[in-house]
């Protein structure tokens, strides 16, 4: 039996340590646009990261050669910090990316929609990622590393999902 919440959804959002990893990415506007994560929300987290964790699990299952070129298996601190970002984002109700492999040994999220792509490529062994964003209507492109394009990559993500 769950307990009855008194919180409400900007409660929970504060308070949710997903919630502020995700809110890293947004600018102040964003965050209005971004949504609010409610009660059932908050609750349902658990069950959303069990899906994921079964997303990512047959990346984890790949050996070496898994592409026929002799590309390496995909290193376990990539898987983690792809499955880490991926449940940040779905805290602030961001769209879900494609999780592909690869091919030396880390792992690709990737977002299309029209004219719009974003693809945040996470290194194998470091963690460390990279993310590209295009929108060929607007003539934009830009290839950074995440850290330093956190804001962009927030507000390219919000644009994607509308």
């Amino acid at each position: 039996m769950i307990a009855h919440m008194t919180l409400s959804g900007n409660d929970i959002r504060r308070q949710d340590p997903r919630w502020m990893r995700a809110s890293a990415y947004l600018s102040h506007e964003d965050v209005m646009l971004a949504g609010t994560l409610t009660e059932q929300d908050s609750l349902g987290l658990s069950l959303l990261e069990a899906a994921f964790e079964q997303q990512f699990a047959p990346l984890r299952a790949l050996a070496r050669g898994w592409d026929s070129y002799g590309a390496p298996p995909i290193d376990d601190a990539a898987i983690q910090a792809a499955l880490s970002l991926v449940v940040d984002l779905s805290a602030a109700h961001f769209p879900l990316p494609a999780v592909v492999p690869t091919s030396k040994g880390g792992v690709s999220l990737e977002w299309r929609r029209g004219p719009q792509e974003i693809v945040v490529e996470i290194a194998p062994v470091t963690g460390g990622a990279d993310v590209y964003y295009c929108d060929d209507a607007a003539g934009v492109e830009w290839d950074r590393p995440l850290r330093e394009a956190a804001g962009a990559f927030g507000s390219a993500l919000i644009r994607l999902g509308r």
